[in-house]
């Protein structure tokens, strides 16, 4: 069995993230790694932007705020808050952030599995994140517990 690794938050500042912004991130104590596009071998474009996951203890609107960033709401990048987490923007920046752990753990799964897979195209990284984030798959997943029209005899069985 292979020892897994550990995804550690940022420990230093990239040059992207305002000194602000992150001055306020370290004073709420919340935990910021990169994600995205930027973060898959082959998958961004130079126009694409730099996403951050963020996660802390509690709601923190006011830190995103104070910064000037923009709250994203429907029909932008993301739907508006579906209850785990909200996109804020500024210029290139765009910080996912949430304060629920399994949203968090699942969202780094999602983007850990992305980058495993190289999975260049968006259609394919989004349909990804909505089956690990909110159980959505592209296709009907049968119901084990529904029995069959029929069911298989011995004959049915080729060895």
């Amino acid at each position: 069995m292979s020892e897994k690794t550990e995804l550690v938050p940022l420990k230093e500042r990239p040059e992207i993230i305002d000194l602000p912004i992150w001055e306020l991130l370290i004073a709420e104590h919340a935990k910021v790694w990169p994600v995205g596009s930027r973060t898959i071998e082959g998958a961004f474009k130079p126009e694409s932007d730099h996403d951050f996951l963020v996660f802390s203890a509690s709601p923190a609107p006011h830190v995103f705020d104070q910064a000037g960033f923009t709250l994203e709401t429907g029909g932008n990048h993301y739907e508006p808050s579906e209850g785990y987490f909200n996109s804020w923007r500024k210029g290139a920046v765009n910080f996912v952030a949430t304060y629920r752990p399994s949203f968090c753990e699942n969202f780094l799964k999602a983007n850990t599995i992305a980058q495993a897979l190289k999975l260049k195209d968006r259609e394919d990284r989004v349909t990804l994140f909505k089956a690990l984030l909110y159980n959505d798959f592209p296709v009907k997943i049968p119901d084990p517990s529904v029995k069959w029209a029929w069911t298989p005899s011995d004959d049915d069985i080729p060895f």
